[in-house]
């Protein structure tokens, strides 16, 4: 049976690689969004942590939300991977961004998530997640204490081994390490703030009714006309994201950012979604459901836009010949 996860912060349980998170017990760590600065969040994580019950010094500061910047008594590895943590903690705060979505995939021996977050004004807006979770990952800003606290709170089995930051921006793109001695990674990408979005879209005139079956190819065709329509990114990413094969976008292959990228210099691709998904779909021999019915026709030599949405409702594809 799968162990319930703990309610900590679920960015922070996915940055300890499940290194505590398959209990009940509650957390030393507050949670994101509750009462209390960086410093206190760390000084209860090492107090219920195993590698950090010698430290007896360290600093954080607690005005802007910094990590840990500095620690005694702990092994080198450890002390180096929180100095990382801090310094990037320091280019993010420069940074200065406060509205922006990303993406997030975690991998490990019990559990697969992949979760899409929306942040306006520096406060999680909104998450989809694929299984749904109802924990909150958060902003950057509540990320980079959570990590110290995580790193800190390691053992032989449960660990953080290496952290990746982004180079301009400093959030961490992957950490990496031990759940119950065996490999687990995090990957936080699709990364973008708004002004990487459109402006406009070509659906913004659209307003096509979408089924009402609840059979699995129906529903995600609603999801994804209405996500269309509405210019709704951060659906598209999580419609996207939520299958077992790889989304197809454009002539020449490419993710769901495509879409985005491709409204915006005025190739008005979610309009064609929306008037294709407004229409019947025909289905191919597998089941696979495709817009438009010409596209299924036996020799029909169809080579213009097409969308694919397979028999359990994974959305495959939006291209063209």
């Amino acid at each position: 049976m799968t162990k319930l996860r703990r309610k900590v912060p679920v960015l922070l349980v996915a940055l300890a690689l499940f290194a505590s998170a398959c209990s009940d017990e509650p957390s030393g760590v507050l949670a994101a969004g509750d009462d209390g600065d960086a410093s206190e969040r760390v000084e209860e994580a090492s107090d219920t942590s195993n590698t950090a019950a010698n430290a007896d010094s360290f600093s954080a500061v607690a005005e802007d939300s910094a990590p840990i910047a500095e620690i005694t008594d702990v092994p080198d590895d450890v002390s180096e991977l929180l100095a990382e943590v801090a310094a990037n903690s320091a280019v993010w705060e420069e940074a200065d961004l406060s509205d922006y979505d990303y993406s997030i995939a975690l991998t490990s021996p019990e559990f697969n998530l992949v979760a899409q977050v929306e942040v306006r004004d520096g406060e999680e807006t909104r998450q989809l997640s694929h299984p749904v979770d109802d924990q909150g990952f958060g902003d950057f800003s509540t990320i980079f204490p959570d990590l110290s606290a995580a790193i800190l709170d390691g053992d032989d089995q449960e660990r953080i081994d290496d952290v990746s930051f982004d180079p301009e921006l400093g959030i961490p793109t992957r950490i990496a390490g031990l759940t119950e001695g065996q490999p687990a990674h995090l990957e936080i990408f699709r990364f973008r703030t708004l002004d990487e979005y459109p402006e406009s879209c070509s659906t913004q005139d659209l307003d096509f009714a979408g089924p009402t079956s609840n059979d699995p190819v129906a529903l995600t065709q609603a999801a994804l006309l209405n996500a269309a329509q509405t210019c709704d990114f951060l659906m598209l990413s999580h419609l996207g994201d939520q299958g077992t094969q790889e989304l197809i976008v454009g002539s020449d292959g490419g993710g769901v950012e495509r879409l985005w990228q491709a409204e915006k210099s005025g190739e008005l691709r979610l309009g064609i979604i929306a008037e294709l998904l407004s229409e019947e779909p025909a289905l191919l021999p597998d089941g696979t459901a495709v817009w438009p019915k010409e596209f299924a026709g036996q020799g029909s030599g169809y080579l213009d836009w097409r969308v694919g949405i397979s028999a359990e409702g994974e959305w495959l594809f939006f291209e063209r010949n």
